[in-house]
């Protein structure tokens, strides 16, 4: 899906895409919705990773999943990167004292698109994002700071997100909800990502806080 468009949630928000679009006129237009990003695109990323193993694994390269609980298990290799989202509690004792991490979930709903009605003519990314994929439509995401059940729980998720999805599809509560999914985010304080070594062992990378 090509195209995206990027409704302001605030006042600063646009003016900074004003001053976007006036700095990158040929990728980003201004416009009454809000920011346009022609040239956008919107990745499937589980059809992406597994494309992107199939030709790691065509170089020789070997791939050996299995759940690991510690950095003792790793102890054969001369490097290891750790990037696990937002569970970061059986690592916790690997990150710097002054990274601190909370789990926040999020979850999307995955509905069907009406066979009469028109398709959207764009990916929208705003207070929630919508992404067109044929005759469905994903419907996302929640930002839940506090949470018991890391499963998927569609009450919740409909709660959150039809409300403010209204505004772009008013008629989205009647579409039939095919599937709802749910992950957790790695959010740092500063809500900035970090790339930084282990406190121990100095061989050990440790990536995360990109919620």
């Amino acid at each position: 899906q090509k195209g995206i468009l990027r409704p302001p949630q605030s006042v600063v928000q646009r003016v900074d895409f004003l001053a976007c679009a006036e700095q990158f006129p040929q990728e980003a237009i201004f416009t009454e919705a809000g920011l346009w990003l022609p040239h956008g695109i919107v990745v499937d990323l589980p059809l992406y990773l597994h494309h992107l193993w199939k030709s790691v694994l065509e170089s020789g390269v070997v791939f050996e999943q299995k759940k690991i609980n510690n950095r003792e298990e790793l102890k054969d290799f001369e490097v290891a990167v750790f990037a696990v989202g937002g569970d970061f509690s059986s690592f916790s004792s690997l990150l710097p004292d002054d990274i601190q991490l909370k789990a926040v979930k999020g979850q999307l709903l995955e509905l069907l698109w009406p066979k009469e009605k028109k398709p959207l003519e764009t990916v929208v990314n705003g207070s929630v994002y919508l992404i067109p994929a044929g005759d469905r439509l994903l419907l996302g995401a929640t930002y839940e700071k506090e949470w018991i059940d890391s499963d998927p729980q569609s009450t919740i998720a409909t709660d959150w997100l039809f409300p403010k999805a209204e505004a772009f599809v008013p008629d989205i509560r009647h579409m039939p909800i095919l599937g709802c999914r749910a992950g957790l985010r790695g959010v740092t304080r500063n809500h900035r990502p970090f790339v930084v070594r282990a406190k121990h062992p100095r061989e050990t990378w440790l990536i995360g806080g990109m919620g």
